[in-house]
């Protein structure tokens, strides 16, 4: 396997071209392993030609399908987004085709019959009960129709998924403050932005913008100027696909005998049903509302200094532009942590250097 890995060294200077290329050369090599398992006869699967060739392939695919679908999160070249976007489309909707390979199943759940499964090593174990676990997830265990509308409805909320995240990747909205209404904000972030004709300066939606004014901008105006427009992005767009998902994900818990989407997503993880996690968080915010109370308070003190100081009307209240401002606040204040003295020791190009240093890929 690490063999195989080192031969397909991750690449981050593709070309559009280049990966609609790889997206379908991947899906042409996985499809052969999955005909390959399929085809097996029940009588001849072994933990080779049937765990051991799908896990090689999961980790194989894994890497590379990364590997495309990570300009389109990135990328400043709107046409390489694009290409990446159309790969992440045309892999999921293999994904669920693969997904939904009865003779792949069928072969798993006869090596599971035959073989003493706790003789398997941890991981192996694992890994089968899983795909199987997975498959029946799918509907592989419901008739053909009921599979059918599975299928469909899947490759349907991926799309629509993928559309989601592009809106919002694709979005542009410019919001213009002049100087005087970013006062609070630090120098560096001022003059790295772009100027209007007349000297206002232009601020994006994107985290660099968001964050730092949310944090540090003394105008409640334009906190929430950013605030509303951060929280409307792609609102027109974005709202009719979540109202389509959300129909889609109830339709195949119903199809998939779950009551709700949620019991189908939590079977999976942790706390196993809605009602744990419901008394979960019930129980939490009972607990932490002392706390929140107490930090309002606080908020509230420093609101109204903070309005006294600079000449803006005291609401008496915390708006959802505030928390953030006053957060930070709190941080400086009690807990003597400047986010933009921090930064002085982690300056931008050794921070990607290390974090490249990190996260590269060693050869095999």
């Amino acid at each position: 396997m690490a063999e195989h890995l080192s031969s397909n060294r991750l690449r981050w200077d593709l070309s559009p071209s280049d990966l609609k290329a790889r997206a379908e050369k991947l899906k042409e090599t996985t499809r052969a392993v999955y005909d390959a398992v399929g085809g097996v006869s029940k009588e001849n699967v072994t933990y080779n030609n049937i765990i051991q060739a799908l896990a090689d392939n999961d980790c194989e695919y894994g890497v590379m399908r990364n590997m495309l679908d990570f300009p389109q999160h990135v990328s400043p070249n709107k046409e390489l987004r694009e290409a990446s976007t159309d790969a992440d489309k045309v892999l999921s909707e293999f994904d669920v085709e693969m997904s939904m390979r009865q003779d792949v199943f069928d072969n798993l759940v006869a090596f599971q019959g035959k073989t003493d499964v706790s003789s398997l090593e941890p991981e192996a174990k694992r890994y089968l009960e899983k795909k199987i676990k997975l498959g029946r997830r799918n509907g592989l265990h419901l008739p053909k129709d009921v599979q059918d509308k599975v299928k469909a409805l899947k490759k349907r909320a991926s799309d629509i998924s993928i559309d989601y995240n592009k809106n919002v990747n694709d979005e542009n909205t410019i919001l213009e403050f002049t100087e005087a209404e970013l006062g609070g904000l630090p120098d560096d972030f001022i003059k790295r932005l772009e100027k209007t004709a007349d000297g206002k300066c232009k601020v994006t939606l994107k985290y660099p913008d968001y964050f730092p004014l949310m944090r540090k901008a003394h105008n409640p105006d334009t906190r929430r100027r950013m605030e509303t427009a951060f929280n409307s992005r792609c609102k027109t767009e974005n709202t009719a696909i979540l109202e389509e998902l959300v129909k889609i994900r109830a339709q195949l818990a119903k199809l998939l005998g779950y009551s709700t989407h949620a019991e189908y997503i939590l079977e999976m993880r942790m706390a196993k049903t809605p009602e744990t996690v419901s008394s979960f968080l019930s129980g939490l915010a009972e607990k932490l509302r002392p706390l929140q109370r107490e930090e309002l308070e606080g908020f509230l003190k420093y609101k109204e200094e903070d309005c006294k100081k600079y000449g803006y009307e005291f609401d008496n209240k915390i708006n959802l532009w505030d928390m953030r401002y006053f957060m930070n606040m709190s941080e400086e204040k009690r807990y003597s942590v400047d986010h933009d003295k921090l930064k002085e020791y982690f300056p931008l190009e050794k921070v990607i250097k290390g974090s490249l240093d990190i996260y590269q890929l060693e050869a095999g």
